[in-house]
């Protein structure tokens, strides 16, 4: 929590494989599914830091909407 509140708002990419990585602000969470490392990101996070992510790695990814919590 102490790290996404010093870089809330910069352009800083933050990743971890916490389950609840979109509550404070994560913006991509690793996944371990049967064996295959996967990619959830939340894309409000992620415009909140100014970053954007091509259109090849979203559609490899699950898309976490903050709405739907």
């Amino acid at each position: 929590k102490d790290v996404l509140a010093t870089v809330k708002g910069r352009p800083i990419l933050t990743v971890t494989n916490n389950d609840d990585f979109d509550r404070p602000g994560g913006i991509i969470r690793f996944i371990l599914d049967k064996s295959r490392v996967r990619l959830s990101i939340d894309l409000e996070a992620a415009e909140r830091a100014r970053l954007t992510f091509s259109s090849k790695l979203l559609r490899s990814a699950e898309i976490v909407s903050p709405a739907g919590r």
